[in-house]
């Protein structure tokens, strides 16, 4: 299918609004940690129109119809196929700069990075022991205890907080990076999986890249995926 023919599909744009109902429910408050909650006046903002228990309403119903959407673009004969690029692409962006979903995840990533640019072992201190602009966005949960990521995982943590501003939102957002390369690195090889495989390269694109589980996962949308 070409390009101009995916953007005239309803059912693509009706996963879109899909991942954006869901991104607009995970702008509440009730997701952060911090006292004033996220650290981003529009993203308060929008959290303040979906009161509970609308943001949550909003979150199921946006996955329901992503689902939908993707089920509807599955390969079959008679169905014409979408381009798995473009569809990814739009089906993502709505999370793109949403905190995290349902998750702090990305919070406690960037805090890791915060504390090794601060100088410390975060093997040792624990997470918040530096301070800095994440610590009170991190779970209570967590707080005070060391981590059992490998070195390479902080190195990167560190490494995208730093490249971030080390900022207190946008760090956070750009763990995602990371997961995006991940995502284009699993969007040339399925293919050639399925080639040596002997499977069908459409059913393997739709059911590893479209598949909500990846756009969707808890704490990162696509994007926000483990971010």
């Amino acid at each position: 299918m070409t390009i101009a023919t995916t953007l005239r599909a309803p059912v693509v744009w009706l996963g879109m609004v899909g991942t954006a109902l869901v991104a607009w429910g995970g702008t509440h408050n009730e997701f952060s940690f911090a006292t004033d909650g996220w650290p981003n006046p529009v993203v308060n903002a929008l959290g303040s129109l979906v009161p509970i228990p609308v943001n949550r309403i909003l979150i199921v119903v946006g996955a329901i119809l992503l689902t939908w959407a993707w089920w509807h673009v599955r390969p079959t004969r008679e169905r014409a196929p979408v381009h798995a690029g473009l569809t990814l692409a739009l089906w993502s962006l709505p999370l793109l700069l949403v905190p995290p979903v349902l998750s702090n995840d990305a919070v406690l990533y960037a805090d890791l990075g915060w504390i090794r640019h601060s100088g410390y072992d975060p093997y040792v201190v624990g997470l918040t022991a530096a301070g800095g602009p994440f610590a009170p966005q991190v779970d209570p949960l967590w707080a005070g205890y060391g981590v059992a990521y490998p070195p390479l995982a902080l190195l990167v943590n560190q490494a995208v907080v730093v490249a971030s501003g080390l900022h207190a939102y946008f760090s956070v957002i750009a763990m995602r990076i990371p997961v995006l390369l991940s995502i284009a690195v699993m969007g040339w090889a399925i293919p050639r999986v399925a080639d040596l495989l002997g499977r069908p390269r459409r059913g393997a694109v739709w059911l590893g890249l479209l598949n909500p589980l990846l756009v969707l996962p808890p704490g990162e949308g696509v994007v926000a995926v483990d971010a």
